[in-house]
């Protein structure tokens, strides 16, 4: 039988406050296929540069944050969408010594498959205590046939699994949308950053004077989109705009040194970013048993 190396979670301390990763597993990304904007030869000399594979193997990586009363999940993985390299994060929550009726809140960066494909399992609310909060406007598009039938017939899919995924929670009362950058909880904000999908969103958490970034799909294969920013992906709803935001917001955080979590860099997905010539550099948290 094939055995899985799948990480289970990982405690991280910010300030007061503690922030564990929790993996749903991994999927590999055809960079031969769906990279976008790269020069001839570019994408493949900088995975061999990274000793990385042309079908990169990126993480899905969730986020559990205990603010006050409140424990708060960001992104719930790809659930049965991605086949059995992923799928892991209730596994990973229960390795945490919690349960999924025990979240209360479940935040989405945005509606894509590997964000939200968790939010179901075998036609339940997986997290039925819980409420989502997700941007207006990704919710308004991929929750619209109208949307889904303007585009091609091989991008519908993920239209039909926001429906699939989002749908019932809509239908049970238990969404609810914001519009702007706002503060949802207590030290924790929503930073809208579109361009990926109309309704993309980091959410910032901060304590004290430490700050942590929750950086959704800033880059989905981070050797070729760390070290060109330039570099798109076809997953993009708006390419041009989500470079141009991946460039405003490394920037941000490589000149105000505030951590990052990332979703899909190596598990568990903490660190900062540096500049390295025309791009930058991924300088991951030093491991800890505390």
């Amino acid at each position: 039988m094939e055995r899985l190396n799948i990480p289970a979670f990982y405690q991280f301390r910010l300030g007061n406050l503690e922030i564990i990763a929790l993996s749903d597993g991994t999927v590999k990304i055809p960079t031969d296929k769906i990279m976008l904007f790269a020069q001839s030869g570019e994408t493949e000399a900088l995975l061999h540069a990274a000793f990385a594979k042309t079908d990169y193997e990126a993480s899905i990586n969730s986020f559990l944050v205990k603010l006050g009363e409140k424990l708060i999940i960001i992104d719930t993985g790809a659930g049965d969408l991605m086949g059995p390299g992923s799928g892991h994060l209730l596994e990973s929550l229960n390795a945490a010594g919690y349960t999924s009726e025990d979240i209360d809140v479940v935040l989405l960066t945005h509606i894509h498959g590997d964000h939200s494909g968790g939010l179901v399992i075998d036609g339940q609310l997986a997290f039925p205590n819980a409420t989502l909060y997700v941007n207006q406007n990704d919710f308004d598009y991929w929750l619209s046939e109208e949307q889904m039938n303007r585009v091609k017939p091989e991008r519908q899919k993920s239209f039909r699994n926001a429906m699939a995924k989002v749908g019932p929670w809509a239908d049970a009362g238990k969404v609810k949308t914001f519009t702007k950058d706002e503060e949802l909880f207590p030290g924790l904000f929503s930073w809208a950053q579109p361009g990926h999908t109309l309704g993309h969103t980091y959410f910032v958490i901060t304590s004290g004077s430490e700050k942590l970034v929750v950086c959704a799909d800033i880059v989905h294969v981070a050797p070729i989109q760390l070290a060109n920013p330039e570099i798109a992906i076809t997953l993009d709803v708006d390419p041009e705009a989500a470079v141009i935001k991946r460039k405003e917001v490394l920037k941000i955080a490589a000149d105000e040194r505030f951590w990052l979590a990332a979703n899909h860099i190596s598990f568990p997905g903490f660190g900062h970013v540096i500049k390295a010539g025309a791009g930058y550099q991924w300088v991951s948290a030093d491991y800890s048993t505390g």
